[in-house]
């Protein structure tokens, strides 16, 4: 039984106890790239793996994972893997994130870096705005914001909210006080 005929046969529990370099390595071996069944049950699995891993608080494990993922289809055949490529660097980003949250998982020090005091102070005397109205006002690009309200969020300064269908961020309730 060929590797892609045997990842067909596994269950989604089967699926989902492998890790991101038992799929690279299969990946590689089977150079499955051509066969879409394969690759989305590899897809399922990768997606379940991360939801997960958005979870845990184990920095090792992230590394390991975010290493893994980055790594999974090698950049000399993005081509071939056409969207699994693209998504699955999106899931290492995500991963990313999920680090650096963790990493400045200190009130004091989210509160000091760059941009989250003007943050702070916008969504505290404007509650309600949206992502893309609190980048305008400061002048911050998406992503650079994105990094900034995840960290504040993450540490319990900021909450996501939702305002006439918009989400929104507000002051958390700790720190209103």
């Amino acid at each position: 039984m060929n590797i892609g005929d045997q990842l067909l046969s596994e269950g989604p529990l089967e699926l989902c106890g492998r890790s991101m370099r038992e799929y690279g390595e299969i990946i590689r071996a089977g150079m499955l790239w051509k066969d879409r069944r394969a690759m989305e049950k590899i897809d399922y699995a990768v997606k379940h793996l991360v939801i997960r891993l958005l979870r845990s608080e184990d920095r090792e494990e992230l590394l390991k994972a975010y290493d893994d993922l980055r790594r999974l289809i090698p950049w000399r055949y993005e081509a071939l893997a056409g969207d699994y490529w693209v998504r699955w660097r999106t899931c290492a980003d995500l991963i990313d994130f999920h680090l650096q949250a963790l990493v400045t998982r200190d009130q004091e020090a989210a509160a000091r870096m760059k941009y989250a005091p003007e943050v702070l102070q916008l969504v505290g005397s404007e509650p309600r705005l949206s992502r893309a109205a609190i980048a305008r006002r400061l002048s911050v690009s998406p992503i650079v914001l994105s990094r900034v309200l995840s960290i504040l969020e993450a540490n319990g300064l900021i909450e996501r909210g939702s305002h006439m269908g918009r989400r929104v961020y507000l002051l958390a309730n700790r720190s209103r006080q």
